[in-house]
C-alpha cells in the first residue's frame, strides 16, 4: 500500500511539475510573441515618421526651387524691362539730337539765303 501511495504521489508531482512547466513555456513563448509584434509595430510607426518627414524635405525643397525660378524670372523681367527703357530713351535722346542740328542746319541756311 505504502509503495503504491508512494508511486501515487511521485506520479501527481511530477504531472503538477510537467503543468508548470508547460505553462512557463507558454507564458515565454507569449511574451515572445507580444514583443516581437511590439518590435515590429515600432519599427512600422519609425518607417512612417521617416516616410513623412522625406516627403516634407521634398516637398520644402520643390517650394524653395520654384521660390528661386519665380525670383530669377521677376529679375530678368526687370533687367529687361530697364533695357527697353534705356533703348527708348537713347533713341528719343539722339531723335531730338538729330531735330535741333536740323533746325540749326535750315536756321543757318535761311540766315545765309538773307545776307546774301
Amino acid at each position: 500500500m505504502n509503495r503504491i501511495r508512494k508511486m501515487n504521489i511521485i506520479k501527481k508531482m511530477n504531472r503538477i511539475r510537467k503543468m508548470n512547466i508547460i505553462k512557463k513555456m507558454n507564458i515565454i513563448r507569449k511574451m515572445n510573441i507580444i514583443k516581437k509584434m511590439n518590435i515590429i509595430r515600432k519599427m512600422n510607426i519609425i518607417k512612417k515618421m521617416n516616410i513623412i518627414r522625406k516627403m516634407n524635405i521634398i516637398k520644402k525643397m520643390n517650394i524653395i526651387r520654384k521660390m528661386n525660378i519665380i525670383k530669377k524670372m521677376n529679375i530678368t523681367r526687370k533687367m529687361n524691362i530697364i533695357r527697353k527703357m534705356n533703348r527708348i530713351r537713347k533713341m528719343n535722346r539722339i531723335r531730338k539730337m538729330n531735330r535741333i542740328r536740323k533746325m540749326n542746319r535750315i536756321r543757318k541756311m535761311n540766315n545765309k539765303l538773307k545776307n546774301s
